[in-house]
């Protein structure tokens, strides 16, 4: 019966690629962020999807991918993974892979919940007491394998420079810039989304911890903070900040801090 479950899953989510391929909407990011990153960028032709969940809800890549972009997409939760690749079964230039990307190679502990699904050793507890009325009562404890993002950016080198790079992981952001070799790539993408703070009617209820060290790292490698929507803050590496671009993508936006203006 799970089995047959799965398969229609997959295939339900075969059906809604195809649906929002003919006809996609406006803006799949929660505030607007993928508008938002094209207009910054010029468009987004080639991205990395670290923590791509099903691969369309509040996702800051599934409109480029509807687009024509080519991107990799990783997912180490199964259930999450298996939405994720009947989503994008038919898009050739998409590839799915079922690993979470961290500053390691080998496997890790993984909380399995969902959208919300996390790794202990990285647990980020307001972010948790923030989202604790949606989380299951009992979450099922995996092993996952990971990997650096260097190793996939050897791997395939036509990503590295990519046009974005969104990381959204429930707190383990940190690892994942961790595990970019910086000499080797020394831009990895022109434009990194990450998941960083939320707030609820204007009022911050939660700051990731690691902010100040996110912020100073890409900092020490040329990525300058452009804006923050309630959720999610850009960062540009300095040769892709166009002034032009940023006032245009000012105007079209509500609701952002705009930095550096």
């Amino acid at each position: 019966m799970s089995f047959l479950r799965e398969k229609l899953t997959g295939l339900r989510q075969t059906c809604r690629y195809a649906r929002h391929r003919v006809l996609p909407r406006a803006t799949y990011s929660d505030d607007g962020e993928d508008l938002v990153i094209s207009e910054l960028t010029g468009g987004v032709r080639s991205f990395l999807d670290v923590g791509a969940n099903d691969g369309i809800t509040v996702s800051n890549t599934a409109l480029a991918a509807l687009l024509g972009a080519s991107g990799i997409c990783f997912e180490p939760d199964p259930a999450m993974f298996r939405r994720l690749g009947g989503f994008y079964r038919f898009a050739g230039r998409i590839e799915c892979v079922p690993q979470g990307i961290s500053d390691r190679d080998g496997t890790l502990e993984l909380l399995c919940d969902g959208l919300l699904s996390y790794m202990p050793t990285t647990e980020d507890r307001g972010l948790s007491q923030l989202l604790s009325s949606y989380r299951r009562p009992e979450p099922q404890l995996i092993r996952v394998p990971v990997a650096p993002l260097s190793d996939w950016l050897a791997k395939r080198p036509d990503f590295i420079g990519c046009d974005l790079i969104s990381i959204d992981v429930e707190g383990h952001e940190l690892s994942v810039l961790r595990g970019i070799d910086w000499e080797t790539h020394p831009k990895p993408g022109r434009c990194f989304v990450i998941e960083t703070h939320s707030a609820n009617e204007g009022r911050l209820d939660w700051r990731h911890r690691d902010f100040d060290q996110i912020a100073a790292l890409l900092a020490e490698h040329d990525y300058t903070k452009v804006a923050a929507s309630r959720n999610n803050t850009i960062w540009l590496h300095k040769d892709d900040v166009v002034s032009g671009r940023v006032a245009s993508a000012t105007s079209r936006s509500k609701g952002y801090e705009w930095f550096g203006r």
